[in-house]
């Protein structure tokens, strides 16, 4: 029996090895990285920290390098704007403290105006016919950036001539009139007095690039222009009448409430004669034919010069479209 006991205990290697392999096969089909403990430890997790912990100084000695780097650079700005301070904010911030114990206070108009150039002036002039006068004076805007509004007057010696408000436009030439005046004193010095001046900036938010704004609001095409000097009338044989005739076409996608137009009559570089004449409403695409008579003889004319006027930056000139959008486009 002991005999037959121990031959069925026995194994051969033969059976051995096969034990072995397959043992092996077993634990290659299980994957480490898989494994995950019932804590949540995890492979991924040992291994950083196995890495924290030998690399643990070189961690440390970055973070303190970078602290350091941080702090170098926040106080070489700190000295870097000190010393412009120094150097010149401290002179200007003087400065204006003297100019507010001087004035009291400084309004913001003041710093604006400050910026601005002052208009340029040409002599103010007066012509006269039938007992009556007109007054006249060019002007220059020779700002890029800043348009004005202001009110204006003439003098005649102490005579205060008519209250009007004008504006300018930035790099506009134009002139400042008043119409039509009957005087108490003669003629003697005549003088421009400009009140209540006020600029204003092109601000680019609002109008995009100045100059194409205004080319596209004062796209007003004057054409056929024609002077005839104090022929008769037909209204009476004896009235002879002076005619100014001109078209106008607004070409730009605007309509306006009116639209007034400048014109000046010229002998040679001599002004003699100077008028205003304002449409009704003038629809976008729209040409006038504009007829001006006048009771005056003149010399003889040899330039005509007219300009549209329009003050363009206020919203209560302009008129809706109305109608199918269709039709507007047509």
């Amino acid at each position: 029996m002991d005999f037959l006991d121990n031959k069925k205990k026995y194994h051969s290697p033969k059976e051995d090895k096969t034990k072995e392999n397959k043992l092996k096969e077993r634990n290659k089909s299980v994957d480490v990285q898989r494994y995950k403990d019932q804590s949540g430890l995890t492979v991924g997790k040992l291994d950083w920290g196995l890495f924290y912990i030998e690399q643990r100084e070189n961690l440390k000695t970055i973070w303190n390098s970078f602290l350091i780097f941080a702090a170098i650079m926040i106080w070489g700005i700190f000295v870097l704007v000190y010393a412009r301070y120094a150097i010149n904010g401290a002179k200007m911030d003087s400065m204006l403290l003297k100019q507010v114990v001087n004035n009291g206070f400084i309004a913001n108009s003041y710093f604006i105006s400050k910026q601005a150039k002052p208009l340029e002036i040409a002599t103010p002039q007066a012509i006269s016919g039938r007992g009556v006068y007109d007054f006249f004076v060019e002007i220059k805007n020779p700002n890029v950036d800043f348009w004005a509004e202001f009110d204006y007057y003439f003098t005649n010696g102490k005579q205060e001539i008519e209250r009007k408000k004008g504006f300018i436009f930035p790099w506009e030439t134009k002139y400042l009139i008043s119409l039509n005046h009957e005087l108490v004193e003669r003629i003697s010095t005549v003088n421009l007095v400009i009140e209540n001046l006020k600029w204003a900036r092109t601000n680019s938010h609002k109008y995009g690039v100045w100059k194409k704004f205004y080319t596209d609001h004062l796209n007003i095409i004057v054409d056929n222009e024609k002077f005839t000097n104090h022929k008769l009338s037909g209204i009476s044989e004896k009235e002879k009448l002076s005619t100014l005739q001109f078209t106008a076409k607004n070409n730009t996608a605007y309509n306006y409430d009116s639209m007034s137009f400048l014109t000046v009559l010229k002998s040679g570089l001599r002004v003699v004669g100077i008028n205003r004449y304002e449409t009704g409403e003038f629809m976008s695409g729209e040409t006038k034919n504009v007829n001006i008579t006048m009771s005056v003889k003149l010399p003889k004319v040899s330039s005509i010069e007219i300009q549209p006027e329009k003050l363009i930056t206020k919203k209560d000139i302009y008129i809706d479209f109305v109608g199918d959008s269709d039709k507007i486009l047509q």
